[in-house]
């Protein structure tokens, strides 16, 4: 029979220490050459860790260091530092026995994999179901207390309890989300120091649609602003994906457009543009984020964005396509071109225009123009770099 055998020793499951070692084999129902053993490591680490490794023949091997990851009465594990690069679920715990519906998700070598398990599972494990509310467990105050504490698993395995109110207000009525952007909601405070990575955690939020705009009772930020203000770029990002409005405004009339910009954070702030952030709006002093900017003495970079440039935005797919192909730019005025894929690099030129822009997965790129003359011109964009590329025109009118 094909097989694939997991060992995990000294199983630590949700911060709770078995007194004796635990032991899970699996087998594979498609790889008889796949196995995968896990042990505790030599320092301890709080978290507490396993490490483990991944044989797939004798010459192809790849190391994981995984933590427990419960997710309501489901046992899981992942990687320690990225979930997305490994994901081990035994479905719901019901302690020593079989478990029929195993998955291991990993990716090797940028190339995901996933193999169906059937395991057995020797040894008792202490394990705790976060979601049942008990004498010593109330799963909304864990949802604050794990918020507050930036304590991303026990944050995760909470959120998606049945029955939990995921837009409550703590006693200073700020909801998980503000409680998350800001630990120190509601106290009138600011401490941008400490920041951890929480982008998971606010995503986790953003995909159960909770109330995205709510205020901090003393300051009237929303989560927005105030992951602005402690630069949180991969967050911001989350939140305006999911419909937060970029122009929200808090007691001194401040946006997230303007905090960034006070961080003379570019990319945030050219994100925020890029949302249709309104550049024009002034703060509780009468000042735009252009103001802001000059006082601060960013540099000029900074001015041509907030100039209240025409955003011109071209996408690109996977496959290079980009879209649209046909521009139309304000004459003599300031146009921002923007490009942004998904392909690994995307070219985009219009040499009458003097435009020529290169963007790659993840980074997108942008140029400023200010056309003098009205016309049609001539316009490539597509993935090749020696030319080829799909025509389309830009008309300057």
């Amino acid at each position: 029979m094909q097989f694939f055998m997991v060992i995990l020793s000294a199983l630590t499951l949700a911060g709770f220490t078995s007194a004796q070692a635990e032991t899970l084999t699996c087998r594979s129902k498609t790889d008889s050459s796949f196995s995968l053993k896990a042990a505790p490591p030599r320092l301890a680490t709080t978290p507490p860790s396993l490490k483990a490794e991944i044989k797939e023949s004798a010459f192809d091997k790849e190391h994981f260091t995984l933590k427990a990851a419960p997710r309501g009465a489901a046992l899981n594990y992942s990687d320690y530092w990225n979930p997305k690069a490994f994901w081990l679920s035994l479905g719901d715990f019901k302690g020593e026995g079989r478990y029929e519906a195993a998955t291991l998700t990993f990716v090797d070598n940028g190339k995901t994999k996933t193999h169906e398990l059937v395991c057995q599972l020797k040894g008792p494990i202490a394990f705790q179901n976060y979601c049942i509310k008990t004498e010593g467990n109330d799963p909304q105050k864990n949802l604050f207390t794990s918020a507050r504490d930036r304590r991303q698993e026990l944050f995760l395995s909470t959120v998606t309890c049945e029955g939990i109110d995921l837009n409550a207000e703590d006693e200073k009525g700020c909801t998980p989300l503000l409680v998350l952007a800001h630990p120190e909601c509601g106290s009138g405070e600011f401490d941008p120091i400490g920041n951890q990575d929480i982008k998971d955690m606010v995503a986790a939020l953003a995909d159960a649609w909770v109330e995205l705009d709510r205020v901090d009772p003393i300051s009237k930020e929303t989560a927005l602003i105030k992951l602005a203000r402690i630069q949180d770029l991969d967050s911001v990002k989350i939140l305006i994906g999911a419909g937060a409005s970029v122009n929200a405004q808090d007691k001194e009339g401040m946006t997230a457009l303007m905090r960034a910009v006070e961080t003379g954070y570019y990319r945030l702030a050219e994100a925020l543009v890029l949302a249709n952030a309104d550049v024009s709006l002034k703060n509780a002093k009468g000042l735009t984020a252009l103001d802001l900017a000059k006082i601060n003495k960013l540099a000029p970079r900074f001015r041509e964005l907030l100039s209240g440039a025409n955003l011109v935005v071209v996408q690109g797919d996977q496959a290079g396509t980009c879209s649209p192909m046909n521009l139309t730019l304000a004459l003599n005025m300031p146009n921002r071109i923007v490009l942004k894929t998904q392909n690994p690099m995307l070219m985009l030129d219009a040499k009458e225009l003097g435009i020529s822009l290169m963007a790659t997965s993840g980074q997108d790129a942008s140029q400023l123009v200010n056309p003098t003359a009205a016309g049609t011109y001539r316009m490539t964009c597509g993935p090749s770099m020696s030319g080829g590329n799909p025509q389309g025109t830009i008309v300057v009118q």
